[in-house]
């Protein structure tokens, strides 16, 4: 167990470090020059270059790779080219919003998706399976923002049963929630459809095995058959599907907060661009590259615990 982990966690810094790397160069590879962001087309050469020698710009490239790596590593993200705070306060102070609602996606798109799999799979070619694969199959077909527009259109223009404007920072335990119904309905369908397709597929695999027609043949209901002796057995392609698009949930977050004006990662790394503050937004890749990585170290260590046999390989 220890060599898996080990293992597991080496991949997870190799990854890490190459990402950072690809972070650096693309940042510096984008068009413009951050001091004519900052002082404005008519700026003195020597302004200029007062700010890139602030900056740090006027270093070798090399030196300024290994400054970013250090600074990186101690949770130093460097200071926001438009406010001048530090990006590590400005990313933390709108970080638990999209935590929250990435969180409550998924914890959604589990308890819909995972029983949803399951009745398909017992109802194979019926009408219920039908139903269950027509709307996966329609939910894979919609793009993250299309289904966000829809659902704030008709639930919250249209029938008026939610706000407009998810702002996310009401003390009242009720009102946060409403404010969060839509943004985590919106993320939580996308998550469903993958989750339901594959404990669909994993369960049909599983109803099929010889222990499954011995337990039945023995008189066990359909009840202890699929939710004791098959679903147990189809929790690490689950796993598996979890890990792999709570990546794409989180990118997918972006969307859904500026679509519903939620504050969050998305808010912020829209100003990011739209200002070209490229110091926060080289910040914010850190951060979401880091909350990938960590989903599939983690990932990773469950399918350890699910299947012990996955340890040794």
């Amino acid at each position: 167990m220890l060599s898996f982990v080990t293992r597991r966690l080496g991949f997870a810094a190799i990854t890490l470090f190459s990402v950072l790397t690809l972070v650096f160069l693309l940042v510096r590879i984008l068009p413009g020059d951050p001091a004519l962001v900052l002082l404005g087309d008519q700026a003195s050469p020597a302004s200029i270059a007062a700010v890139h020698q602030k900056l740090g710009l006027d270093k070798p490239v090399l030196v300024q790779y290994g400054s970013f790596l250090w600074d990186a590593l101690q949770g130093d993200l460097g200071n926001s080219m438009i406010t001048g705070r530090p990006v590590s306060a400005e990313i933390l102070n709108v970080l638990p919003y999209t935590l929250e609602l990435t969180i409550a996606a998924l914890a959604l798109g589990l308890i819909l998706g995972v029983p949803a799999g399951v009745w398909a799979a017992v109802k194979r070619n019926k009408m219920p399976d039908f139903i269950i694969r027509f709307i996966s199959l329609l939910g894979l077909s919609l793009p993250a923002f299309v289904a966000a527009i829809l659902l704030l259109m008709v639930f919250a223009i249209q029938l008026k049963w939610f706000p407009v404007i998810s702002a996310g920072g009401s003390g009242d335990i009720l009102e946060r929630l409403r404010q969060m119904a839509l943004p985590t309905l919106s993320l939580a369908l996308i998550m469903m459809t993958y989750i339901t397709r594959v404990t669909r597929s994993a369960m049909l695999e599983v109803l099929s095995q010889d222990y499954v027609r011995t337990a039945r043949a023995k008189g066990a209901s359909q009840y202890s058959v699929v939710w004791k002796h098959a679903l147990g057995n189809c929790l690490v392609p689950i796993a598996t599907v979890v890990g792999l698009y709570l990546g794409i949930l989180i990118g997918n977050s972006v969307l859904t907060e500026i679509v519903f004006s939620r504050p969050g990662l998305g808010k912020l790394i829209l100003s990011a661009l739209t200002q070209r503050d490229y110091t926060l937004l080289q910040g914010m890749i850190v951060v979401y590259t880091f909350m990938v990585v960590i989903v599939n170290l983690v990932t990773d260590l469950i399918y350890g615990l699910l299947d012990p046999r996955i340890q040794y390989k």
